[in-house]
């Protein structure tokens, strides 16, 4: 992997480092939530939230009741989408 990275563009080395600088800010000021959490500090019901991030109803269901886990990156994306198109995480509004 190193010897990847040793012939990269210059520029891949920067992405590089900014993407580990941005993992490392979401671990330390942003702690993951659940989806659980995630859905219901958007202050969206499910069918409200499905419909936000065109995802089926019976994905957000099963991903509540555990029956099967959302992926992470997911969990990621959609905080980010939530805390930067005035819906912030936290901050109960009005669908």
């Amino acid at each position: 992997m190193w010897a990847v990275l040793a012939t990269a563009p210059s520029h891949m080395h920067c992405n590089i480092y900014l993407l580990k600088r941005q993992e490392k800010f979401y671990k330390e000021v942003m702690p993951m939530a659940t989806f659980k959490e995630l859905r219901q500090q958007s202050g969206m019901n499910q069918t409200q939230f499905a419909k936000y991030f065109d995802i089926p109803l019976r994905t957000v269901q099963n991903w509540e009741g555990n029956i099967n886990k959302c992926p992470e990156y997911l969990l990621k994306l959609m905080q980010y989408k939530l805390n930067n198109e005035n819906k912030k995480v936290g901050i109960r509004h009005d669908a």
